[in-house]
């Protein structure tokens, strides 16, 4: 075997590299705290590694999507808080109000707490999270609700009832907000007037000089429509009518009695005969045919009385007109100031509905969070696992491969000062 002296060093230069590159990976463990810094360290767990780090990362967003969503969704389960004290409070005037003891002065004083509780439903209405408008929808452009008139007349809305944002977290799709119709029963369907024309409803009859008798409830089957050529005997009236034995219904307003056929009135043809004696009775009759709703109006303010009778001729028990269209059987301001408390508890019921749904998001995207939280703390321990440097264990193998190192560093010293000839002799 023929041994040169090129070779010799050259295994011993080898070598001493080897030695060198060990040294300086152990090195950068022991400064990074990470046993993988690049991919020759571990080849075999890079891919894992990389798989497992963008898991984490679409982890992290999802993290991040859903604080923003609850963030969202606390101010605005916190508006919905501040217009439910609005509108109990509403109610609490409304049924205070309703006394027939109270004089006007003390009406006056309810109306005006009325007003001032409006002026908050609007302020809650244009309430903001990041300079968006929650209760707008998507349509962003400015404040949606604006008050109209001094006092306020009517308020007008000039957003879409698109909820603000949807989010889609594994495969599951919730909804970050609520409409305008949810929240303040604003265009309802069933033509119920919105929290803001409830309360300027509320406060006009605490201020007006009119008494009304109004039905409690809305007359219309759901999904039907009455109109003026609406028969009163039709299937449109959720409330049948019962006529009394000569097929005809009576009723008395102020004690002037009013007739109309069962078989061939129609809501229009009451109206007129209603109003045919109003110069009598001081009370006019009107349809409100958004709130399917039949209303009688004394524009003097005096109290008035409406009864069922039996018309003439007939015998057994009088029909029933007065009862099937939910009038109370005094028209007053107490009478009037009782109905408005029915709207503000549909208001109210509608309100709580959607801020129901918001609690219900809220509880769910909490609980998605803690399991997101729980896979990006799995997915740190994993990352941990693969990438972190065991420091004691790289501490002594960087020990012992300095001490070769050192070894190898002198035996080239002494190697160099031989020649092939010395190693034959």
């Amino acid at each position: 075997m023929r041994i040169s002296t090129s070779e010799v060093f050259n295994q011993q230069t080898q070598a001493i590299d080897d030695l060198a590159a060990q040294q300086m990976q152990y090195g950068q463990q022991l400064s990074t705290g990470k046993q993988l810094n690049l991919p020759s360290d571990a080849p075999a767990e890079i891919g894992q590694d990389l798989l497992v780090r963008a898991s984490q990362a679409y982890d992290q967003t999802v993290n991040s999507t859903l604080t923003t969503a609850q963030s969202q969704l606390s101010t605005l389960d916190g508006a919905l808080s501040g217009l439910t004290s609005v509108l109990q409070s509403v109610r609490q005037i409304a049924v205070q109000g309703a006394s027939e003891t109270l004089s006007s002065s003390q009406r006056n004083d309810l109306a005006t707490q009325v007003d001032n509780l409006l002026q908050q439903a609007i302020g809650i209405g244009n309430t903001q999270v990041g300079g968006v408008y929650v209760f707008a929808g998507t349509k962003q452009g400015g404040a949606p609700f604006q008050a109209v008139g001094s006092p306020v007349s009517s308020v007008t809305f000039t957003g879409n009832q698109q909820t603000v944002d949807q989010i889609f977290v594994n495969g599951q799709s919730y909804t970050v907000g609520v409409s305008a119709q949810q929240t303040f029963n604003l265009s309802s369907t069933d033509g119920s007037p919105d929290v803001f024309q409830t309360l300027i409803n509320l406060r006009d009859a605490l201020t007006g000089p009119t008494t009304i008798d109004k039905s409690a409830a809305q007359l219309n089957v759901a999904g039907s429509v009455i109109s003026s050529a609406t028969g009163i005997s039709s299937a449109a009236f959720a409330t049948p009518i019962t006529a009394d034995s000569t097929g005809n219904d009576s009723f008395q307003i102020n004690g002037v009695t009013v007739t109309v056929n069962q078989a061939t009135a129609t809501v229009g043809s009451v109206l007129a005969s209603i109003n045919a004696v109003s110069g009598t009775t001081g009370v006019v009759a009107t349809f409100d045919y958004k709130q399917e709703r039949l209303i009688l109006n004394s524009s003097s303010g005096q109290p008035f009385t409406v009864t069922d009778v039996a018309s003439a001729g007939a015998t057994g028990a009088a029909g029933d007109f007065v009862k099937a269209m939910g009038l109370a059987p005094q028209g007053s301001v107490g009478t009037e100031l009782s109905t408005q408390i029915g709207d503000v508890d549909h208001v109210m019921n509608a309100m709580l509905t959607g801020r129901a749904a918001v609690g219900a998001t809220l509880q769910a995207l909490a609980s998605v969070q803690t399991d997101n939280s729980a896979t990006i703390v799995q997915n740190t321990q994993t990352i941990s696992q693969i990438e972190d440097a065991n420091v004691a264990a790289a501490s002594t193998q960087f020990a012992q491969v300095q001490a070769a190192l050192q070894a190898a560093y002198g035996t080239t010293t002494r190697l160099e000062q031989h020649t092939l000839f010395d190693y034959v002799q």
